[in-house]
């Protein structure tokens, strides 16, 4: 499990895709809205992945943005393939996103 700070943002998501322990090609693969995000309450979110190199390795990565992760709680994370013939999904991974320390006063 990973763990962040409400808000957290500028950090990478990187995974390998893989079958049977072994890196799959993705390089001819469309990287739109690879990644979903599922927050504990309300609609999923969608991220376009990129690759982390040319896809050959499998590996694609996400930059998180300003308001990705703006609620507290487990959320899940997972890549969805959709590109004919291909349809992969990976198992979710889940991030705890924690309330940001309190301020000074």
């Amino acid at each position: 499990m990973i763990r962040i700070r409400l808000d957290d943002n500028g950090w990478t998501l990187r995974l390998t895709v893989e079958e049977n322990g072994a890196p799959v090609d993705v390089s001819g693969i469309i990287l739109a809205d690879a990644f979903i995000l599922i927050p504990p309450k309300g609609a999923n979110k969608l991220a376009d992945a990129v690759f982390t190199t040319d896809g050959t390795d499998g590996q694609v990565e996400y930059v998180v943005e300003p308001g990705d992760f703006d609620q507290v709680g487990e959320w899940r994370v997972l890549v969805h393939f959709r590109d004919a013939p291909l349809d992969l999904k990976s198992s979710a991974f889940v991030i705890l996103v924690q309330r940001t320390s309190p301020r000074s006063r």
